[in-house]
């Protein structure tokens, strides 16, 4: 994704940025969506997030953190099905913190 993208947090891992560190290790849920990001040391710690995951290929879920919810098809047909059952939160504090930290 472009980091011009208004919720763009930039890179994460032993580059990244502090706003994408602070996501990472303050989020409620995790959505992995058709990801094979292979450093787990830089995702939530174990139980302090739920996990979704979206990925074509089955034995891709959950291998890098603990997923409640594992999802088995097309990133963009399923994210289309998901979306209409997802509640949308105002901003609250937090998200404001961490949308602030973005240069």
């Amino acid at each position: 994704m472009s980091d011009n993208l208004p919720w763009v947090t930039g890179a994460i891992g032993l580059l990244g940025t502090e706003p994408s560190y602070r996501l990472m290790n303050e989020c409620e849920t995790l959505l992995m969506v058709g990801s094979a990001f292979p450093y787990s040391e830089f995702l939530p710690k174990e139980g302090s997030a739920r996990g979704v995951q979206i990925d074509i290929d089955a034995g891709m879920l959950s291998i890098r953190y603990p997923m409640e919810v594992n999802l088995v098809g097309d990133a963009a047909e399923t994210l289309r099905l998901l979306l209409p059952k997802l509640e949308q939160k105002s901003a609250g504090e937090w998200r404001k913190g961490i949308a602030d930290g973005i240069q």
